[in-house]
Parts: C-alpha cells; sequence; structure tokens
C-alpha cells in the first residue's frame, strides 16, 4: 500500500536535491507540505500534482565569463 504521506528525503530524492535544501524549501512554503509538531507531512497527492505542474525556469544568475555584466 501506498503512503499518503513523503518524507522529506523522499521529496528531496525526486526533486534531485539536498536534504537541506527541500528542509529550506519547506520552510519558504515552496513545497506543498504542512508542520505538525518538529515534523514536515508532505501530502504525496499534493506533491505529485505540485511536481506535475512546475515550468521549468532559467536562472537568473549566469556563470562564467559575462558573469560580472
Amino acid at each position: 500500500m501506498q503512503q499518503d504521506i513523503i518524507t522529506v528525503k523522499e521529496a528531496a530524492q525526486r526533486l534531485g536535491i539536498g536534504i537541506n535544501q527541500a528542509y529550506e524549501a519547506c520552510e519558504r512554503g515552496q513545497v506543498p507540505c504542512m508542520r505538525l509538531g518538529k515534523r514536515w507531512l508532505i501530502p504525496r497527492v499534493a506533491f505529485d500534482a505540485w511536481l506535475a505542474n512546475c515550468t521549468p525556469t532559467q536562472p537568473s544568475y549566469q556563470y562564467g565569463k559575462g558573469a560580472e555584466e
């Protein structure tokens, strides 16, 4: 049976980011989640829907040549 809630660690793995970044995203409200005591709860249905509706964006910064311009 599939869990209705995923962990921050599972969300981080699915997003391809570190666990600290995932916790920070939860704290900023960037990931659909809720806090219960000291635990972050991420509803699987909300996370999957959010992920499906995300659109790729270009970073607002540039690396390498011309980054200072």
